[in-house]
């Protein structure tokens, strides 16, 4: 009799987890398992999947790295500015400096064929590897550890937002955002329709665009993250010069708003130490496209249509110097003193 009771009491214990497990791969929030029961997409594990697909395909021979940033970036747009390219988007959410480091290491170690590094490099807001979301978690290989249990966490936990965003991305918000893992991008097509159709009304719309801003003050803080922040980024380009993969920096076109909060002083020192590290594109300054809403979703990600520009200029293929100037250790105070100008005269 004990038995059985027993028994019924760990039936009824197990039942539970049996059931979260069943839900996770059933709805998988997290598209790491790509059991493909929902055919929209929810808070894709990119940092996972990206990896697994590059164990299985090493036939691109540039890569793109930033945050979110850089996701918007079509590889085929870039293939026809730079012809015999074969380009993806290696681009995460949340994405820092850490993560381009540990991401251009393993790419290293594993794709024989690699020729150059694209980085686009945001003003620094983060350093080390995400370990509060699920979302953000690196690949248990690149980090040089055991893969044993890492998808098992994924079968096992419960994230209500997670599993919600999943549904709703099915239902209410379907076709909102598409996900190329082939490539490595994604894009907004209902936004993108607006945007063509009527960007004035798109952008009355988005509070973001109107949204008060103030300057930030320096802090230590801000100095030990840029200084951390570019370190890593120094580690990537020595490692991949090293094996004779070229780097190719430039910074983000920020959009104006995002600009108007950035202390002068501290973006002046930001620009200084990247120019130590190599000469880069500076593209993070008062231009046509960063003063034009409709070059953006919101005041962070600018549209597909951006990044052919941006490397239209780095190929030679546009000299618009209004758009951003190359800069190296011998023009990087000329180039700080003409940002400080270019600030001070858009700046409200």
């Amino acid at each position: 009799m004990v038995v059985s009771y027993l028994r019924i009491f760990l039936l009824i214990g197990l039942l539970p987890v049996a059931l979260l497990s069943v839900l996770n791969l059933v709805v998988d929030p997290y598209d790491v398992f790509q059991t493909n029961f929902f055919a929209e997409k929810g808070a894709t594990q990119e940092r996972y999947l990206k990896i697994e697909m590059m164990k299985k395909n090493k036939s691109f021979d540039t890569f793109l790295f930033g945050g979110s940033r850089m996701g918007t970036t079509v590889p085929e747009d870039i293939e026809t500015i730079l012809p015999g390219t074969h380009i993806y988007n290696f681009y995460v959410s949340s994405g820092n400096q850490t993560d381009n480091l540990v991401h251009g290491r393993w790419l290293l170690k594993t794709q024989p064929q690699l020729k150059t590094f694209y980085i686009q490099v945001d003003w620094p807001e983060s350093i080390g590897l995400t370990k509060a979301n699920y979302q953000y978690w690196t690949h248990p290989e690149v980090k040089g550890e055991n893969a044993a249990g890492f998808l098992a966490q994924y079968l096992f936990l419960f994230s209500y937002n997670t599993l919600e965003f999943k549904i709703l991305n099915n239902g209410s918000r379907k076709g909102e955002i598409v996900r190329s893992m082939e490539r490595g991008y994604y894009d907004y097509p209902k936004r993108d329709q607006q945007l063509a159709s009527d960007c004035k009304a798109y952008v009355a719309k988005e509070p973001s665009f109107t949204a008060p801003i103030t300057a930030d003050a320096p802090t230590s803080e801000q100095r030990k993250l840029i200084d951390m922040s570019l370190s890593d980024l120094r580690k990537l380009v020595h490692e991949a010069n090293d094996k004779g993969v070229q780097v190719r920096l430039y910074v983000t076109p920020h959009h104006h708003k995002f600009l108007d909060r950035l202390n002068l002083d501290e973006y002046s020192y930001f620009l200084t130490k990247l120019a130590q590290i190599a000469p880069f594109w500076n593209f993070g300054i008062y231009s046509d496209v960063t003063l034009n809403d409709c070059n953006y979703y919101e005041p962070s990600h600018y549209i597909r249509s951006i990044a052919p520009l941006l490397f239209k200029v780095m190929s030679g293929k546009d000299s618009n110097s209004g758009l951003a100037h190359y800069v190296t250790a011998d023009t990087v105070a000329s180039e700080v003193s003409f940002v400080r100008s270019n600030f001070v005269q858009h700046r409200h």
